[in-house]
């Protein structure tokens, strides 16, 4: 009843529990929509109020825009014979959320090949624009362009024209267009050989560039496969800078690096690529990886990731930088087996990077210096992070998923280059026993950047006790130190809320997911990060989350500090 509950902070009961009093802060929230509801569409709230009596009232879902159309390839310059029929390819649809720092929309549709003109190849349902919200991103890859030439004998669509990128605005029209993919293209070709003159066949060749110039790079072109030493890839439009072309080997029986000509204007007709000397031969090893394990001992490790990579310039005229990365998966025996080339210019420069299971004691290992003969590769020890999860009572808490990933201090102390690495490494997880104890294991750096995680716990839905999260935790720095104990890690109080999903008419629905975010108020590590991005937000957190039942009735829980 009422009486039981705290009414001055504004509890009411609600089906014979005491709801509201809900944690201060700034809230946002989204509601997925039910795979039934083709009428409905996921729906973001960049702003929810949390009432005090912890009546949400009713949360609507929105319905649905329809962007559609067909994707074909220009003919004439592309010497297509004029084909009306669509092609295949990939739609990929983007949009930074609406929630700040929220996950941003991205939707794939496929276009289907062959369709006649008058018709649709594709068509999918994207939330509606609101005055103010950032347009859609539209990126069209054709079909094909795959790590291996296509075996069917006819060029696949990206082989004759490149990627397409727009953007949709509210003004855009959604329905009914023709996306015409290498229109006024731009051509790039040249000859593909050795150091010494000869021919170089089986080779990807494709150009890597922006059309953000804030963005990482992608590929801008159409991809050749070359068969007789030569290529002629077309370039996108609206490409921002000059490109990179990237010259990959698809043989798989052959060892070779990949050969990147950096800095290459959209303009240049015409730009052979020459493989520098001194490569080498091929050579196969077999690289023991081991690490102690739990009861002292040196066993081999299993699963992990391994890489080893070098590169060589082959300098003024040619500007070509030839890669080198060799990658496999150690087997149950511990041993990686890869293939490299042994050229004195380009052994100097190999790098390791290994990388084991999140579940693994053994720690990672970062850009170190490789050379043969190959001996046994020690993994180092991982820090064991020891911890007691508990409610506010003190009694220990059983049952909760506790995961640690990398936070973005961590990520954006990295250089832009190595930070892809950092989000290579599994998650580190623990399920605490009866007894609320958990250990994860964490590489405390990497290279020189020391680590920083985020320490999320995940409730079972039985639990009285809400989700919780422990951000931006430092590993202490105690050298020589592998375990490091935690304070009890208290989970608060839970504050209950409860609304309604409904539909655009009022009406009840069923099976949609709430979730609801706390947006940050901490813009620091913006500011301390080194290399944090130009357009900068801490990441909104999702702090509780509840599915709505045949009533459209949504329960959940929040933390409340």
């Amino acid at each position: 009843a009422d009486s039981d509950c705290n009414t001055a902070a504004g509890e009411e009961c609600f089906e014979g529990l005491c709801y509201g009093d809900p944690p201060l802060g700034v809230y946002a929230a989204a509601l997925s929509s039910p795979v039934t509801r083709e009428d409905l569409i996921a729906t973001e709230l960049p702003i929810l109020m949390l009432p005090r009596n912890g009546d949400l009232g009713p949360l609507a879902l929105e319905a649905p825009i329809t962007f559609s159309g067909r994707v074909e390839a220009s003919c004439g310059t592309m010497q297509m014979n004029c084909s009306t029929m669509s092609i295949g390819g990939q739609v990929r649809i983007t949009r930074p959320s609406r929630i700040p720092g929220g996950p941003a929309l991205r939707l794939v549709a496929i276009s289907k090949s062959d369709v006649p003109r008058g018709t649709d190849s594709f068509s999918i349902h994207l939330p509606p624009m609101h005055p103010g919200d950032p347009p859609y991103t539209i990126t069209i890859d054709p079909e094909g362009g795959g790590d291996m030439p296509p075996t069917h004998g006819s060029k696949d669509p990206a082989q004759i024209v490149p990627p397409k990128r727009f953007v949709l605005d509210e003004t855009s029209a959604f329905e009914h267009q023709t996306y015409t993919l290498g229109t006024n293209p731009v051509t790039i070709s040249g000859a593909l050989k050795d150091g010494l003159g000869a021919t170089l066949t089986k080779y990807r060749v494709a150009a890597l560039g922006r059309w953000d110039a804030n963005a990482a790079p992608t590929e801008v072109s159409s991809v050749h496969y070359s068969t007789d030493g030569t290529y002629s890839i077309a370039i996108s439009e609206g490409v921002v800078g000059a490109v990179e072309l990237v010259a990959r080997p698809y043989d798989s029986l052959v060892v070779a690096p990949e050969l990147r000509v950096g800095a290459v204007d959209v303009y240049t007709q015409t730009k052979n690529i020459y493989q520098p000397t001194g490569l080498g031969t091929r050579v196969d090893v077999s690289i023991p990886i081991e690490a102690l394990s739990g009861d002292g001992g040196v066993k081999p490790v299993s699963g992990a990731r391994v890489v080893i990579t070098g590169s060589i310039e082959s300098g003024f005229p040619n500007d070509v930088r030839a890669v080198m990365i060799a990658e496999t998966t150690t087997g149950d025996d511990g041993h990686a087996r890869l293939s490299l080339l042994d050229g004195d210019a380009l052994l100097s420069t190999y790098q390791l990077r290994v990388v084991p299971p999140g579940s693994s004691s053994a720690g990672i290992i970062f850009n170190e210096p490789f050379a043969l003969p190959v001996g046994k590769v020690r993994l180092p020890q991982r820090v064991a992070i020891r911890g007691k999860l508990v409610d506010t009572a003190g009694e220990p808490l059983a049952d909760v998923s506790v995961t640690a990933r990398r936070s973005l201090r961590f990520l954006w102390s990295l250089d832009g280059t190595d930070q892809p690495f950092l989000d290579e490494i599994p998650a580190a997880t623990a399920i605490t026993p009866e007894t609320g104890d958990f250990v994860i294991w964490l590489d405390p750096a990497v290279g020189t950047t020391w680590g920083h995680y985020d320490l999320f716990f995940e409730t079972p839905d039985h639990s009285a006790a809400p989700n919780w999260l422990i951000s931006d935790l430092e590993i202490p720095r105690i050298p020589g130190q592998m375990t490091i104990d935690l304070e009890d890690v208290t989970i608060p109080d839970a504050a209950y809320l409860h609304g309604s999903v409904v539909d655009p008419n009022g009406g009840p629905v069923d099976g949609s997911e709430l979730r609801i975010f706390r947006l940050s108020d901490n813009e620091s590590v913006c500011r301390e990060a080194a290399n944090a991005p130009l357009e900068c937000s801490d990441d909104a957190r999702v702090m509780g989350h509840g599915e709505s039942d045949d009533a459209g009735i949504v329960r959940l829980t929040l933390p409340r500090p």
